[in-house]
């Protein structure tokens, strides 16, 4: 089920009080067919959370909400994956844009969390909030109520209790975000989480690191980029064996070292 936000429905949500709200995502994992948008989908725009080189050939732009399971899915084991063998290198500028969907307060709560971070820090509290995701809810269901969740999250990042408030309640926060649900939605289709736009191309749904190199890797052979191998379990484990056999001969060679100091 795909959800769609306005910007009304958006900031009233932030505004609440937070309570828990149900709602399930599950999106088609393949290129998504659309009439195609105007303007330059490569574009990063003021608010977009951004990590990776300017120059790269490849753009990739999340669509996510922190209550989604598929995007929470991604951000544990896929994310770190592209960051080490795309972004690190150079070759990736990935751009992370909020899209609440259901329980829609949890999600903007989080968001706005997220904002009092420092920018470099955006993405490391995000990936927090993700492995949260359903303890927070839980929270919000239970007697304990989401806010102490979230305001235990906020000070073990160093968040003080007067600054959540302030972050929580920054309406031009609110309605930021609000326009990028509104710009997702109108101007490029945006119906789902995660959608993600590789160089303009759309994909919805959770993928693997496999389906990501099999359209990242051919626009970087075409951009002239050589691409290293990815180091297989067995090579992991090949590697593991020498490290294990060079220890060895050293203790070995120790060994010998004293015993000949004893026989001298």
């Amino acid at each position: 089920m795909a959800f769609r936000l306005t910007a009304t429905l958006t900031a009233l949500c932030a505004a609440a009080a937070l309570s828990a709200c149900n709602g399930e995502n599950d999106a088609a994992n393949a290129q998504t067919e659309r009439a195609a948008p105007t303007g330059d989908l490569r574009m990063v725009v003021e608010g977009d959370h951004v990590i990776g080189a300017e120059d790269a050939p490849v753009v990739i732009i999340e669509y996510a909400s922190l209550m989604c399971g598929h995007c929470e899915l991604f951000h544990e084991s896929v994310f770190p994956e592209i960051e080490e063998r795309y972004i690190e290198p150079g070759h990736v500028r990935f751009v992370f844009r909020e899209f609440p969907t259901p329980p829609v307060n949890l999600a903007m709560a989080g968001f706005l969390l997220s904002s009092c971070a420092p920018e470099e820090q955006y993405f490391d509290m995000i990936s927090v909030l993700f492995r949260q995701r359903m303890p927070l809810v839980e929270a919000a269901q239970s007697g304990e109520g989401a806010r102490e969740a979230y305001l235990r999250i906020a000070r073990s990042a160093g968040i003080s209790d007067a600054q959540f408030d302030e972050c929580l309640s920054d309406r031009d926060e609110q309605l930021r975000i609000a326009d990028v649900v509104d710009r997702g939605a109108d101007e490029l289709g945006i119906e789902a989480t995660p959608t993600f736009l590789i160089n303009g191309d759309f994909y919805e749904g959770g993928r693997t690191i496999e389906q990501f190199a099999a359209v990242i890797d051919p626009i970087l052979e075409d951009a002239g980029v050589t691409l290293e191998e990815p180091a297989s379990d067995e090579d992991e484990a090949g590697d593991s064996a020498e490290d294990g056999d060079d220890e060895a001969s050293d203790e070995e060679s120790g060994d010998e070292e004293a015993g000949e100091d004893d026989a001298g």
